[in-house]
């Protein structure tokens, strides 16, 4: 299980556990599994997909941000964004 933190400059947009996170990175888009690598990338226009475990999943548009996915499976993504 994933530990998921999602914010814009103004406030944080979710908090929770996930499954997997699909991401539009500089290099592609990437789906984060739980213990995967560390990782900082830069983040290109596109959909953030978050696979909750029961919940239906979350779907949030970006214009730019940053990833980070830290040991023990918590991922924390900046986005400019828009809701």
């Amino acid at each position: 299980m994933l530990t998921v933190s999602v914010h814009s400059l103004k406030e944080t947009i979710f908090e929770g556990e996930a499954k997997s996170v699909i991401i539009p990175t500089s290099t592609g888009q990437i789906t984060v599994l739980e213990n995967h690598i560390p990782l900082i990338s830069s983040l290109n226009r596109g959909k953030i997909i978050i696979k909750r475990l029961v919940e239906k999943e979350l779907e949030f548009k970006t214009e730019s941000g940053f990833l980070e996915v830290k040991p023990k499976s918590r991922i924390i993504i900046l986005i400019q964004n828009e809701r």
